[in-house]
């Protein structure tokens, strides 16, 4: 049998009936629409897939992107090691190119329950990150998936407008993606070591159901609430016969609603400043390369210009962004860092917590705050200025009346502010002053050759023909590919 997975949506006519019992709820109410061969775990997507997933990013200083380069590196040992050890419990059996299964392991019958479940978890994970591509592939007609926000991605302080009424923090989707025509949709991964377990799937949708929109902002603009469109849950599983196998269960879009939706933030739903989540997922993406380059030598430049580093953690892989994207590493890092300190502020201002004698409390703590940053010996010139700019921005801006300042004066403020020149020494094409610089330079230079490869494998070059080097890349612009001759010898194990 081939390892696949079976793509399912809610039946003509249904309603979802939560209440069901498990095998009811999927056999009753979903019906088959496609499948599609799972890639085996040796495949660069895959490998790709696992980067995208991470931990999310949390805040108080948890999030990854403020560890330390020890830490950056100790943790992506970690994480390789984690998949290595999960693709150990893996066999592939191909019996002919391009199909076959891909099965547990003998020896993993013997493995401890917890480390089963272990287990479990990276293939859920994993597999619904490539079921997400697959299934806008297969149902966008043209879109492409363009975010890919684990949900604690709003514990960033740099991320979330909640203020003090933060979303519900038990029961959430495990991801909220965006496609590049604007479409949000959540989902839910889940993951079991042993035969379907139906319960986690209808359990699983009711968690990726929970939300009905998702607010947003961009700079410039207000709030506003998107729908959520699809929602969808995977269950990654082995069957009878020992071989993986996933079902992805997806509602369709809710029907318009009849009422205008209820004032934003009278609702605890999410509430995310998009261009500041992409800051922290691009940023996310160079301290994976570095972690994997270690202190290896470039291997090769493609004609694209990415320079190819050898992984020092995954044996047989090359990982690599593009030159513009390594060339804003200096701009995205103080970028986080900044927002970091400032959306917090804004986000109080925006829930009416502060006016005021308050308001300028706050705020003068934050200048003082920034200053004492500009004043650190550890940073470069470039950053010293940066932080030296932005306080006087900000002095300028609370010269006013603060009772009057609005939560988005500020923010269009502090994200045209003309703060980053120093950081241009060295930088290719348009000069990059601010953040709306840098968020339109990312847009214009970095993301549509992330967007090129999704298309390529729209084109059906994802699923490598026998003997082809394979090639991946994440949403946030890490690229991944098959190096063959770095692979080290061994018994030949059949690919797809």
């Amino acid at each position: 049998m081939v390892s696949e997975v079976d793509f399912r949506v809610l039946m003509p006519g249904v309603a979802v009936n939560f209440g069901l019992s498990p095998g009811k709820f999927v056999n009753t109410q979903f019906h088959t629409v496609a499948l599609d061969p799972l890639l085996p775990p040796s495949n660069a997507w895959v490998i790709a897939a696992a980067e995208d997933c991470g931990y999310g990013t949390s805040g108080l200083g948890k999030a990854r992107i403020n560890a330390s380069p020890a830490e950056w590196l100790a943790l992506a040992t970690h994480l390789a090691r984690r998949r290595q050890l999960v693709h150990s419990t893996l066999d592939v059996v191909a019996p002919i190119p391009g199909v076959g299964s891909i099965k547990k392991a003998q020896f993993a019958k013997f493995l401890e329950s917890s480390e089963k479940t272990n287990c479990a978890f990276v293939l859920g994970m994993l597999y619904a990150r490539l079921a997400a591509e697959r299934w806008f592939m297969f149902n966008g007609m043209g879109d492409v998936l363009m975010h890919f926000w684990h949900y604690s991605i709003l514990h960033n302080p740099a991320v979330s407008l909640q203020g003090l009424m933060p979303a519900p923090s038990t029961m959430n989707p495990d991801f909220v993606l965006g496609s590049q025509l604007g479409k949000w949709s959540t989902l839910e991964s889940k993951g079991t070591f042993g035969t379907a377990d139906l319960e986690k799937l209808r359990d699983g949708l009711e968690q990726a159901n929970k939300f009905s929109g998702i607010s947003i902002t961009w700079p410039g603009a207000v709030v506003s609430t998107h729908p959520i469109g699809e929602r969808s849950c995977t269950l990654t599983y082995f069957n009878a016969l020992d071989e993986l196998q996933s079902i992805q269960l997806t509602l369709p879009p809710p029907p318009p609603a009849l009422a205008p939706p209820v004032a934003l933030g009278a609702v605890p739903g999410p509430v995310i400043f998009a261009p500041a989540a992409e800051f922290v997922r691009y940023l996310d993406a160079l301290g994976q390369l570095d972690c994997h380059r270690g202190e290896t030598d470039i291997v090769e430049t493609d004609e694209a210009g990415i320079a190819w580093y050898r992984s020092v953690h995954v044996p047989g892989f090359l990982f690599g962004v593009s030159p513009e994207h390594r060339n804003a590493e200096g701009q995205l890092k103080w970028a986080v860092a900044a927002l970091g300190l400032i959306m917090p502020v804004i986000a109080k201002l925006r829930s009416g917590e502060m006016t005021g004698r308050a308001l300028r409390t706050v705020v003068t703590g934050l200048l003082y705050e920034i200053g004492q940053r500009a004043a650190s010996v550890d940073l470069t010139e470039a950053e010293s200025s940066a932080w030296s700019g932005l306080v006087e921005h900000l002095q300028e801006l609370m010269q006013a009346d603060a009772r009057v300042l609005s939560w988005t004066t500020v923010l269009d403020q502090v994200w045209s502010a003309p703060v980053l020149g120093g950081f241009n020494s060295g930088m290719l094409g348009s000069p990059i002053a601010s953040l709306d610089d840098l968020w339109n330079y990312l847009d214009v230079k970095v993301t549509p050759l992330r967007l090129n490869k999704v298309r390529e494998a729209r084109l059906g070059r994802i699923f490598d023909a026998p003997g082809a080097a394979g090639t991946g890349v994440t949403t946030h612009g890490l690229f991944v590919k098959e190096c063959r001759e770095a692979a080290p010898k061994g018994p030949h194990v059949p690919r797809f």
